[in-house]
Order: C-alpha cells, then sequence, then structure tokens
C-alpha cells in the first residue's frame, strides 16, 4: 500500500494562482480539527484515503475549446474518503490538487493511503 509522506511544515496558500486560492476558498476550507471539503465537514482523523485522478475530457470540438481556451492546462479531480463517505473537489488544476493533497498530509494525525497521479506528492510504501 502506498501513504502519503507525512509533512512537517504547514502548505502555503500563498503560492497559489489567484483562480486557484478563491476556488480552494470556497471548496476546501482547512482548520486543525479538520476540513470542510465540498460541503462535507470532515475530521483529520477520519480520512482513509486520497485519490487523485486526470479529468476526463470530451472529444471533438467542444473538447478542445475547454481544454485549449478555457483551462489551458490539464484538470484533476481529488477524492477524500472517509468511512463510506467521499467528498470531491472536481476539475482542480495540479497546483490547487497539490496543495488539497500536501494540506490532508500535513494535518492527519494518521496514515493516508494515496492512489492515483504518480509524482504529485511524496508517498511511503508499506506492506498491508
Amino acid at each position: 500500500m502506498v501513504f502519503l509522506q507525512k509533512l512537517k511544515t504547514r502548505p502555503n496558500p500563498d503560492a497559489l494562482g489567484a483562480d486557484d486560492a478563491e476556488f480552494l476558498r470556497q471548496m476546501f476550507d482547512t482548520s486543525a480539527m479538520g476540513v470542510i471539503a465540498a460541503g462535507e465537514s470532515v475530521r483529520w482523523d477520519e480520512i482513509d484515503e486520497v485519490e487523485v485522478a486526470l479529468s476526463p475530457r470530451a472529444k471533438g470540438p467542444a473538447g478542445w475549446l475547454v481544454r485549449k481556451v478555457v483551462h489551458g492546462e490539464d484538470r484533476y479531480h481529488v477524492g477524500i474518503y472517509f468511512g463510506r463517505n467521499e467528498a470531491i473537489l472536481p476539475n482542480v488544476s495540479l497546483d490547487a490538487a497539490r496543495y488539497a493533497v500536501q494540506c490532508v498530509a500535513y494535518y492527519s494525525p494518521l496514515p493516508v493511503r494515496y492512489s492515483g497521479v504518480e509524482g504529485l506528492f511524496e508517498v511511503v510504501e508499506e506492506d498491508s
């Protein structure tokens, strides 16, 4: 199994671009007790897993327009899983996805499984 590497310093939201910072202010509010992610209130010690997946793109002219004109880069979905529930941050930039994962790695007192895009964040492997 792969787990997030624990961070010793809190992620810096000032390193985010204005659009990412605004989106995360609305969709990902952190405190020492927990996070409100996509409207779901979750304590840090409840988070079991984080998954980052590349957002699918429509084929054809509409997909090209969104990819090249609207966003200009790949987008990602960040899934935060706790018990039988999930909170999804949809269609975020790579920087916003990385920041959300870093927050979980910093605040969570327990090991958190990680799956998805490789190289996004430092991970450790442990035998199950």
